[in-house]
């Protein structure tokens, strides 16, 4: 077994909704609790070393799987040259470059976190609000 917490002293230090989001993958019936190690292709590794396949495949893995090996060399590229991702760099120009070869469209811009993004629309909208009226 794992030198994780049981069951019932996981939860300390965990934020209200992250523990709701916890809760709806656990069901009362299974007492013990799946803490992830390792996420390789289309497999999930818990800390007791065993091995699931995962059906939920979230956040993009669906295409690719966990841990694919072309996305790792492009993210450990990326990293090696620079993690500042405010100031342009040799990255930008390839994106904007892919992303006009699949729908053309007037500008793009990129943001740290989509907060930042969502804000940023906001205030644009909020401008453009101002200038018409």
């Amino acid at each position: 077994m794992s030198d994780f917490p049981e069951p019932q002293n996981y939860r300390k230090g965990i934020s209200a909704s992250h523990f709701r989001f916890l809760d709806s993958f656990l069901l009362d019936e299974n007492p013990h609790l799946f803490i992830l190690k390792k996420e390789k292709n289309q497999y999930l590794y818990d800390v007791d070393g065993n091995k699931y396949v995962d059906f939920f495949l979230n956040n993009g893995t669906v295409l690719l799987g966990h841990s694919h090996p072309v996305i790792n060399h492009l993210i450990k590229d990326a990293i090696s040259y620079s993690t500042e991702s405010v100031f342009l760099n040799k990255f930008y120009y390839k994106t904007v470059k892919l992303f006009k070869s699949i729908i053309n469209f007037g500008g793009i811009a990129f943001y740290s976190s989509f907060n930042r993004a969502v804000f940023e629309i906001l205030l644009y909208l909020k401008v453009e609000r101002l200038a018409v009226n």
